[in-house]
């Protein structure tokens, strides 16, 4: 057992270090990120706009309200990454015209900052033919009162970019904003709430993800004198979307408190909303419509949602179990690390290792591979644990970083089941130079 733990650490930090030296492309020079000005930067909307394509932006734990803290990547690769240190609080960020073979990783960033949003959503990819990956993220959905001029707004909008990963985060769409106390004259507009994902004539994976509608507001406004509806976890217009493990629930429909009227009682949304023009597929996933809002007045409760609202043969439940794939990050030159699949006992393993981030459905291995080829294929044994995890502990040689610079790797897991291929999710190896 000992001899086999070895080597398997021996295997993947020979794989990881012959593939990041071999591959000088993925070096790339860091821009470091510090609100109290200590970095090259204090706020990422400066770093954002001055980061040259292909480079690494670390930022360093805390609170980033108090600065420029969204911004935009457009047309050029970048990884923006927390330093793996603590929480990092930032606004939102809108990825555009990504060209195809360019890729944009966003890596350990919780975006909640209410002071600055720009886009249609927390997180917004607009019209990229490049990949974008987003992992261990927490995207929190914009509520705030139509007096700012936002409404409800999801916290990830994917338009017109077919190329969409997001891995190991939890995604809650905005709430409609509540207004108390009962039969009010408050001015500000209550609003539905707001879809956690909503994808646009786009393509995203979801893999362990966890998604919750927004709920409708709950108010007692004599202005406006009606109920507003919840919003469903992931909804489709003419989207594509394939969903691995994790939770989609709905948002509950707002309840309505001023006795001088009896409006209509609001619906929950629907777990997944889709239309005739849209496809999902659905491995493992635990689904869950949301809970109707009542109204004082008359005492009615809004109808409760289903799990999936969608034309029949849009959405498809696929036999078997979700895999996954996690990996510490970043890592430090010559830092120690762990590699986590998950899996089922008996389950073979392997590990892809890539250059770059894609999008390719594989309907018959049960995933969608989302590294871009080149690739290189490494077998790590069998899972033998009853857990159905194989956990690697492991070292990484020097890779002689300079100063200032980073490495970059895409890796996937394989999982080969009784002669069935299945795809775990994507994980991103940052390396970056000791003392960053």
């Amino acid at each position: 057992m000992v001899g086999r733990t070895s080597y398997r650490k021996a295997l993947l930090a020979l794989s990881v270090a012959c593939a990041l030296v071999l591959s000088p492309a993925l070096r790339a020079d860091v821009v470091v990120v510090q609100p109290d000005g200590g970095g090259d930067s204090r706020d990422l909307f400066t770093a954002l706009n001055g980061a040259h394509d292909g480079d690494t932006i670390v930022l360093r734990a805390g609170d980033y309200s108090g600065t420029d803290c969204w911004g935009k990547i457009n047309g050029k690769s970048l990884v923006v990454t927390s330093d793996g240190t603590g929480d990092v609080f930032v606004s939102s960020i809108l990825v555009a015209n990504l060209p195809a073979g360019k890729r944009v990783v966003l890596r350990g960033l919780t975006f909640d900052v209410l002071n600055v949003v720009t886009v249609a959503g927390r997180v917004q990819v607009q019209d990229c033919a490049g990949a974008v990956l987003i992992e261990d993220c927490r995207l929190e959905g914009v509520g705030t009162p139509s007096g700012g001029p936002y409404g409800s707004l999801p916290a990830l909008v994917v338009a017109g970019s077919n190329a969409v990963g997001v891995v190991r985060s939890t995604l809650t769409g905005g709430h409609g904003v509540n207004l108390e106390p009962a039969c009010n004259d408050a001015i500000w507009v209550p609003h539905t709430g707001a879809p956690a994902v909503l994808v646009d004539a786009g393509r995203v994976a979801l893999h362990d993800c966890v998604l919750r509608g927004g709920d409708g507001s709950d108010h007692g406004s004599k202005i406006y004198p009606a109920s507003y509806a919840g919003a469903a976890g992931l909804q489709l217009e003419g989207g594509i979307a394939f969903v691995s493990g994790g939770s989609i629930t709905g948002g509950d429909g707002g309840d309505y408190t001023c006795v001088l009227f009896a409006p209509s009682p609001a619906p929950g949304g629907a777990g997944v909303l889709a239309d005739a023009a849209s496809s999902v597929q659905i491995l493992q996933v635990d689904l869950a419509g949301g809970a109707g809002g009542t109204v004082t007045q008359s005492g009615a409760t809004g109808l409760p949602s289903g799990p999936i609202e969608a034309p029949p043969g849009v959405a498809l439940a696929l036999p078997g179990a979700a895999r996954s794939l996690a990996i510490d990050g970043p890592l430090a030159d010559a830092g120690s690390g762990t590699l986590v699949f998950g899996g089922q006992p008996g389950d073979d393993v392997l590990l892809l290792l890539s250059a770059g981030v894609g999008h390719v459905p594989m309907p018959g291995k049960f995933g969608v591979l989302l590294l871009a080829a080149p690739l290189s294929l490494v077998p790590f044994g069998t899972i033998t644990d009853p857990s159905g995890q194989l956990v690697v502990p492991f070292t990484l040689p020097s890779l002689g970083l300079g100063p200032e610079a980073s490495l970059l790797l895409l890796l996937q897991g394989v999982f080969v089941e009784a002669g069935t291929v299945r795809l775990g999710g994507a994980t991103s190896l940052v390396v970056i130079a000791p003392g960053i």
